[in-house]
């Protein structure tokens, strides 16, 4: 864990980034009514008028080189991304040999009721899989992931995702993953990659 360099982001940029995830997470429970729907959307077209005059130029690379922090890899990932408001709000780090995201799911992402769609929950798998493998030195494609839903995943709960490397054949790169409901197994994975010589996008 040493090295460990973080972007530099302004902490106005990530507020920003946060009170867009709360927009979007109103915007799927919205009410039918017209007027103040009208309102709204003049309101957002002067926003999205504001942001044209600063958006263009991303304040970080978006395949950012490791150094040590697993979190800020990737941060324009819409699995998992903190510079991304659709990416659920994710906390990535690394702990005894795995790489652990936390994570709370809100109304956003709901599938089935009160729980998250199953397709989230891959996405989630198949980036924290890759943040692993990058964390390990072996990063490359996705070339399978296999995702066995054992219980539904809900929402407003804290999960705990967690993935290692379980072996390496040559090029190829074995992986599992699983999700915790506190201590409950709720779903698990296993992801087989096909690791990049010299990826320099990812390395010191």
């Amino acid at each position: 864990m040493s090295n460990i360099k973080k972007p530099v982001v302004l902490p106005e940029l990530e507020a920003l980034i946060n009170t867009l995830r709360e927009t979007i997470e109103l915007s799927v429970t919205l009410a039918n009514a017209p007027d103040k729907l009208n309102l709204v959307k003049a309101d957002l077209e002067k926003l999205n008028q504001s942001l044209c005059e600063i958006s263009g130029n991303s304040a970080l690379e978006r395949h950012y080189q490791y150094h040590g922090n697993a979190n800020h890899v990737l941060p324009y990932s819409p699995a998992t991304g903190y510079m991304n408001p659709i990416a659920p709000n994710i906390e990535i780090f690394e702990h005894h040999g795995k790489v652990i995201g936390q994570v709370t799911f809100n109304k956003t992402y709901e599938g089935p009721p009160q729980s998250v769609h199953g397709s989230i929950v891959a996405s989630v798998y198949d980036q924290v899989l890759a943040i692993t493998n990058i964390a390990n030195g072996t990063a490359g494609p996705t070339a399978n992931l296999s995702v066995n839903y054992r219980k539904p995943t809900p929402l407003y709960r804290p999960l705990r995702f967690e993935a290692w490397v379980e072996k390496v054949e040559g090029k190829k790169v074995f992986l599992k993953g699983e999700c915790y409901d506190q201590e409950n197994l709720i779903t698990d994975c296993t992801g087989l990659f096909i690791r990049v010589q010299n990826p320099r996008q990812y390395s010191d």
